[in-house]
């Protein structure tokens, strides 16, 4: 369904959606085989029988946007959208290259040999956090939000925009932008539009926040390059929460490097167990120089003395989540986890062997779970 006017619509049945290829004044910026993912979060049965209306939820606040299908099997089953680029490789192509090209050496991330305190790279085990992690889901359930009935005619969320089973669709303005991403600067708006700002209204939704509140404001991602700046940089930084807020507190950053300066193996050398020993990160000058050094000492440096923890890396296409401890000499991270696509048509890529929880719903719960540090190296 498309609309008369600017602003992207939505009816009970099919969203549509339109781009706007500059960020509003609350989102502006000056841009500068691994295993699948699917959702083992689902309610039971018991769960079902308790909360009848688990199909037909919707938000409560006055004003605000309701849904009209069960956000926990969008989490699980929103795709997110493949691209076409003019100067780039095909997607599915980018996505099983092993080595991008190599980084240039960043002269001014270099710092004096043990100036960088963190140590060692360890894994979470994975049973212990997919289990956690549908525990979270199971508390957002339909009982819990759907505590008013819908007015009629009642219009779903318009930042849900990943496409999700004849729910959510694109209208032909997302079809021509998402053929057409030209150069970094579209692609990081794609990112910020299409993922971040889907991630920042589910948590809005499930604390039932008002639109522009100050809890949902607090979910909200903003481009934060200046975390860590760098001339010519690879990457992104996005951080969540307040800016003004930043030099004391950082609930949570997503480290984004495009797809085609990131391969697989790249995404291997960085969440594998490792050890920085004799002042690696500091100057970043291995006999084998690898870009995952550079973006542990990113992270290291935009998130240390004790502004935050959390952390997420991502190429799009392969994501992995982690924290650093208390003093930043350990970082604890997942196993590397791959969203589903979808193209134009409607068709699913390829994916490897399917294991734990969707990409969103990993995102959604580093963003949103406030006692997930439980999840140490002793698990």
């Amino acid at each position: 369904m498309s609309s008369s006017s600017s602003q992207p619509v939505a009816s009970t049945s099919k969203r549509t959606l339109s781009v706007d290829r500059q960020l509003g004044a609350d989102g502006s910026f000056t841009p500068t085989e691994f295993n699948g993912s699917d959702s083992d979060g689902y309610m039971s049965d018991d769960e079902k029988e308790n909360n009848a209306s688990f199909e037909k939820f919707v938000m409560g606040p006055v004003g605000a946007p309701g849904l009209r299908f069960p956000l926990r099997k969008y989490l699980s089953e929103a795709a997110f959208p493949d691209f076409g680029s003019p100067t780039r490789p095909p997607l599915l192509y980018l996505k099983t290259v092993p080595r991008a090209a190599q980084w240039p050496k960043f002269r001014h991330l270099v710092m004096p040999a043990g100036t960088r305190t963190l140590k060692e790279v360890v894994h979470f085990q994975s049973w212990a956090l997919n289990f956690q992690i549908k525990e979270m889901l199971a508390d957002y359930n339909a009982a819990k939000l759907a505590l008013e009935a819908p007015l009629p005619g009642e219009p779903m969320s318009l930042e849900f925009r990943l496409p999700f089973d004849r729910i959510v669709d694109f209208e032909p303005r997302d079809l021509a932008f998402l053929d057409n991403i030209r150069n970094e600067d579209d692609m990081f708006i794609l990112f910020k539009r299409y993922i971040l700002d889907t991630a920042s209204e589910t948590c809005r939704f499930m604390h039932r926040a008002p639109p522009k509140s100050p809890l949902a404001e607090s979910f909200k991602f903003h481009p934060a390059n200046r975390l860590c700046p760098a001339h010519h940089a690879r990457w992104d930084i996005y951080a969540m929460g307040p800016q003004h807020e930043w030099s004391t507190s950082i609930p949570l950053i997503v480290i984004y490097v495009p797809p085609w300066e990131f391969g697989t193996e790249d995404f291997k050398q960085l969440v594998a167990l490792q050890k920085f020993d004799h002042g690696i990160l500091d100057v970043l000058d291995r006999k084998t120089y690898v870009a995952s050094d550079v973006l542990w000492a990113i992270a290291y440096e935009a998130l240390r003395s004790g502004k935050g923890h959390k952390f997420v890396f991502t190429n799009y296409v392969h994501w992995a989540f982690g924290f650093f401890d208390n003093d930043y000499t350990q970082a604890i991270i997942s196993d590397v986890r791959e969203a589903r696509l979808i193209d134009a048509h409607g068709r699913l890529a390829p994916m490897g062997p399917q294991k734990g929880h969707s990409v969103l719903e990993m995102l959604i719960f580093w963003m949103e779970y406030k006692h997930w540090v439980k999840f140490g190296p002793s698990l």
